[in-house]
């Protein structure tokens, strides 16, 4: 399977430690970096001289460190980082990393940018590359803002649909039908035929129609039954 990861080319001018657009042999200012959380990038950087010539070279050895955060706030850690493992020469074909040519990989997918975002379309941030010699103090390659851009559609929150449940008339019956009515009520046995609690006798009875001649029908109790 091929890398999925979006392919972010930049260019840095480490004498400002500023992230600079390069044009006809100069820098200018670069238009804004637009990120998007849910997704992997792969960072691509020349690290290049104020000349804009140039190229830094880094002393062997050193260490390296990108982190994106959505405050200046100190001491608060940084919601995306990559640490020194996630700078990999083998992920671009160009990297050189002793002659200012730096690559590495970063993951938007994090619970805290996730939180940071929230609902919002899109959020203002801001990332640094720092570079520590061995033995030294870290150096600041650079600082710049980006743009943030959240995902409407987020896999990680898909939940499973529940399946359809076909309902049964055992289930049904003990469900919808009245087992034992209230005294003095009327009750359909099975759902059809009526019944009439006596109070007297505490049974239930039947209600049955009965031709006693000349044109006349009588409703008549038939055999009572106790229900339980």
């Amino acid at each position: 399977m091929s890398d999925t990861r979006t392919i972010i080319d930049m260019y840095l001018n480490v004498n400002k430690a500023d992230r600079q657009s390069l044009k006809s042999g100069g820098f200018s200012d670069p238009p804004t970096l637009n990120l998007r959380r849910g997704t992997q990038a792969l960072f691509r950087c020349h690290l290049m001289l104020d000349d804009a010539t140039t190229y830094y070279q880094p002393p062997a050895g050193c260490t390296w460190y990108f982190g994106i955060d959505d405050a200046y706030t100190r001491d608060k850690a940084d919601i995306v980082s990559s640490a020194n493992s996630q700078f990999i020469a083998a992920d671009w074909t160009d990297s050189d990393f002793l002659n200012g040519k730096v690559c590495w990989r970063c993951d938007f997918t994090t619970q805290a940018l996730k939180d940071s975002v929230a609902d919002a379309g899109n959020k203002s941030m801001y990332a640094a590359l720092w570079m520590t010699p061995s033995g030294g103090l870290p150096a600041l390659m650079g600082h710049w803002d980006i743009n943030m851009r959240n995902i409407a559609v987020d896999p990680t929150s898909v939940g499973a649909v529940a399946g359809v449940v076909f309902d049964t008339v055992d289930r049904a019956d003990s469900t919808y039908q009245k087992q034992k009515p209230d005294q003095g009520t009327i009750w359909f046995k099975n759902g059809k035929d009526p019944l009439i609690y006596c109070t007297t006798t505490g049974f239930y009875y039947p209600i049955v129609a009965v031709d006693v001649g000349g044109g006349i029908i009588q409703f008549v109790p038939g055999t009572g039954e106790a229900i339980s």
